[in-house]
């Protein structure tokens, strides 16, 4: 099945946020630079853009470009969340949690 345009933006942008490349803090290209980038609508561009900002990938603020908000120790935890849900495993005791 073809994935839509959003979601190759979408995908695109994250890994290029995971892989370091958009570095932790630094504000994403502007929608209309990713829409030229992309060569695609702005609503894609304005979707994929909000599926990152769901995901905790970036923040967004009115009148700004979003910000990157992904650096390796959040990444490793989200990664960590998603295996112990995976394998039930039960939640770390109060003492060993670390919040991102």
């Amino acid at each position: 099945m073809a994935k839509s345009v959003y979601q190759e933006i979408y995908l695109d942008l994250k890994k290029r946020i995971e892989a370091g490349d958009i570095a932790y803090g630094a504000f994403l290209p502007s929608e209309n630079k990713l829409t030229a980038s992309y060569s695609c609508s702005r609503s894609s561009v304005r979707r994929a853009l909000a599926q990152l900002a769901a995901d905790g990938y970036v923040q967004s603020q009115q009148g700004k470009t979003p910000l990157s908000m992904c650096h390796a120790a959040t990444m490793v935890l989200r990664h960590l969340r998603r295996w112990r849900h995976a394998w039930a495993l039960p939640p770390a005791p109060a003492a060993l949690r670390w919040t991102a």
